[in-house]
């Protein structure tokens, strides 16, 4: 007997992108960025959600936006996400809260897998 078809609305307006770390922990999302109004030169605060890293507007800012258009991750971050030069990342952009959650490989795993690791 088939299963009844559910359809499949959207909860939010988040806009999703995906983007490739290099080797400095520099990504580039100009899609992510123009929607939420951010451009060269503005600065960004960093805080860490479990299993995301989320750069926020912020006067005392840890990076900027390069003239590039690109993001950096600090060093530590990456290492604590297991994050690897060439690694892809989700990213969420939500306008509502001028947020941008980086979810690395390795949460993405786990939520792929249920939470079971």
């Amino acid at each position: 007997m088939p299963l009844p078809v559910v359809p499949l609305t959207r909860s939010s307006t988040a806009l999703y992108g995906v983007a490739t770390v290099d080797d400095r922990g520099r990504f580039v999302d100009h899609t992510s960025t123009t929607a939420l109004g951010w451009s060269h030169g503005t600065g960004l605060g960093l805080r860490e959600s479990g299993d995301c890293v989320i750069f926020h507007p912020h006067e005392c800012s840890v990076t900027v936006i390069t003239k590039h258009g690109r993001l950096h991750l600090p060093a530590q971050v990456r290492h604590r996400y297991g994050l690897c030069a060439g690694d892809r990342v989700l990213l969420v952009a939500d306008v509502d809260r001028q947020t941008l959650a980086v979810y690395p490989p390795a949460s993405l795993d786990l939520l792929l897998a249920g939470g079971r690791p």
